[in-house]
């Protein structure tokens, strides 16, 4: 992700269907979806350039332990946070940083199942499938890969879901947090 233009991180991040919240390497808040605002209850407006843990209203000892845990590959966990209009709320984290130093964090309520396995390599997929997740990994909607690869949207669907299978993942949005630790191990 790292290597992607700045504008096409932003409209992969808003094209996700999780929560996901993009942070700098000083652990600011850089990237803050629709889905991160309802499920946090705060405005992106009001999020961006604020501290991580300021954000999910951390105590500062448990904000640096949870970046800190973050730093190297993959990691999850779940977190209690307290959501901008006060309520408490536990969620569960998957987290990767990439290799310019920001941390994709993505979010789910805490009855949500995390990954259970890290990615293969892309070389090992087949031909379509590795377009298919190229394309998704650039923030195309199926309808737009469809096009790109000629192809229908309903093989598109099967495509994507086979990803999600063979990477054991639920979302668009675990992929790229899966992804992201992939490409920094290649960097």
């Amino acid at each position: 992700m790292s290597g992607l233009p700045e504008r096409m991180r932003a409209a992969m991040l808003h094209g996700l269907s999780d929560a996901v919240v993009t942070v700098d390497k000083a652990g600011n808040v850089k990237g803050f979806n629709r889905h991160a605002e309802q499920l946090l209850r705060i405005k992106e407006k009001e999020a961006l350039g604020r501290a991580l843990g300021e954000v999910l209203g951390l105590r500062p000892a448990h904000n640096s332990a949870l970046l800190d845990a973050w730093i190297g590959e993959t990691a999850s966990a779940d977190v209690v946070v307290q959501c901008g209009d006060g309520a408490p709320a536990m969620l569960h984290a998957t987290a990767a940083r990439a290799s310019d130093g920001a941390l994709v964090i993505v979010l789910r309520d805490q009855q949500a199942t995390p990954p259970t396995a890290g990615p293969r390599e892309i070389a090992e997929l087949p031909p379509r499938l590795a377009d298919t997740l190229r394309a998704l990994l650039e923030g195309l909607s199926e309808k737009q890969i469809a096009g790109r690869l000629e192809i229908s949207q309903h093989t598109v669907h099967d495509y994507v879901k086979a990803l999600y299978k063979r990477f054991s993942v639920q979302s668009r949005g675990e992929l790229l947090a899966l992804f992201v630790a992939e490409s920094k191990k290649r960097a």
